[in-house]
């Protein structure tokens, strides 16, 4: 049994192209199209490099700071793209008029290959433009190299199905097949566009919530309030997203309340430490017990909070080494805060002077040596104290209280001792240090 063309109709369709495009090939204007894109193209690449370079010195010339500039380099990396595929159609569509104005080409021609040519750069600006959009409202963790492969691959493919004219019977057959859920269907048509609002949605709603952590994260705000604010932001704007991509798609909203109490739920039994977390880095947010930039202490453990995020905080040491604590050990544990009400630190250094040295003098030139060092505070006067009788000599305690603790407070304890050394053998005060005396009993023998 031999099949007809009638029962394979993509068959069909593909030799119909097939055979358009080569009687094309045989027709007289064939070369002057293929003139005239070489020639546009050509141009078009020179002109874009060249405007192109101008556009990188604009962009350097402008500061990375602001929504207003964060624009205006999201436009200038647009424009950068698209700007080969915009000078390429506009000198093809001057040079395809020039040729019918001076009669090479009859106006009533199909010109199939220039249409094609229009509608590939064309795509090609459009893709770059989604790129660019999908980059900036998705985060750069998400939306890597992988997800641009994929999401140019797609693009691509429709993009020569609509070439092709075979777009509009593929959607067609999508509207035509019905997917059963539950009681209603659910056309495949409507699925595919409900994941797409979704996405999109989710989407508009991240990039949204990148622009108002930025507006917040510059203004004039404390650093816990401007954290608050933005997460509440964000979680506000993801959930208006989810319910407008629901209502979309057309979800019922009735239902959330029943997921609503799944999730409650969940969250008493198998997420309670992951709730508690959570709530706890709002409530150190806006009791200000935990500030980013306070130097505290947490299980042995010193060191400045560089961030404080949905479930944990992060504390960084001046070695580097970074602990993450959860934000419950915040709200639950004792915390020494160097850093609550104040960030002066006492600290002191201790030397021992010999009994023959001068006691008095030797308080006051440690006293001076640390009214001298400019990280000690001078309106808190330091201040020096006898503290103990040692074996070999008096203890002299110097306490002084820092400005900047959380700079660290070795080097300056380096820079005071250093000091004490050069000042005491000047002033001729001795710091004593272990003798002892060796007796041997019995006679000993010497060899020469």
């Amino acid at each position: 049994m031999t099949a007809s063309s009638t029962s394979y109709p993509f068959i069909e369709m593909v030799s119909n192209i097939a055979n358009s495009i080569h009687s094309e090939f045989t027709e007289p204007t064939a070369i002057y199209q293929f003139l005239a894109i070489a020639l546009a193209m050509g141009i078009s690449l020179l002109c874009s490099r060249s405007l192109i370079a101008r556009l990188r010195l604009i962009k350097e010339s402008i500061p990375d700071i602001g929504l207003i500039n964060h624009f205006k380099l999201f436009l200038l990396h647009v424009l950068k793209g698209i700007l080969f595929s915009c000078i390429s159609a506009s000198l093809l569509a001057l040079s395809v008029l020039s040729l019918k104005t001076l009669g090479v080409i009859a106006p009533e021609t199909r010109l199939v290959f220039v249409r094609l040519s229009y509608s590939i750069l064309y795509a090609w600006a459009l893709l770059l433009v989604l790129l660019n959009v999908l980059s900036g409202m998705i985060s750069p963790r998400f939306f890597g190299p992988f997800c641009r492969r994929l999401v140019s691959t797609v693009f691509w493919i429709l993009a020569f199905l609509y070439m092709l004219g075979v777009l509009s019977d593929i959607v067609t057959a999508m509207k035509q097949t019905s997917l059963p859920i539950g009681s209603a269907d659910l056309t495949l048509w409507a699925a595919f566009v409900g994941l797409l609002t979704v996405i999109c949605t989710l989407s508009i709603a991240n990039w949204l919530a990148h622009l108002c952590e930025t507006a917040l994260m510059s203004s004039q705000f404390e650093p816990n309030i401007r954290m608050v604010l933005a997460r509440l932001s964000r979680v506000a704007l993801m959930v208006l997203a989810v319910l407008i991509a629901l209502s979309s798609v057309g979800i019922n909203l009735t239902i959330l309340s029943v997921f609503g109490g799944a999730v409650g739920v969940g969250i008493g039994f198998g997420m309670q430490k992951i709730a508690s977390n959570y709530i706890s880095g709002f409530i150190i947010l806006f009791d200000r017990s935990v500030k980013i930039g306070d130097l505290v202490e947490v299980s042995g453990f010193s060191g400045v909070v560089t961030r404080i995020n949905t479930r944990y905080s992060v504390i960084r040491n001046l070695a580097g080494e970074e602990v993450i604590v959860p934000n419950e050990t915040f709200v639950t544990s004792t915390i020494k805060n160097f850093s609550f009400t104040e960030t002066d630190c006492l600290h002191s250094v201790t030397v021992s002077v010999a009994y023959e040295s001068d006691i008095t003098r030797a308080q006051a030139v440690l006293l001076d040596i640390l009214m001298r060092q400019d990280r000690v505070l001078k309106d808190r006067k330091p201040s020096t104290l006898i503290t103990n009788f040692g074996a070999d000599g008096v203890d002299i305690k110097g306490s002084f209280w820092v400005k900047d603790p959380e700079k660290g407070t070795g080097g300056l304890k380096s820079a005071i001792m250093k000091e004490i050394l050069v000042r005491f053998a000047e002033e001729g005060i001795e710091i004593p240090y272990a003798k002892r005396e060796v007796k041997l009993s019995g006679s000993v023998e010497l060899r020469q």
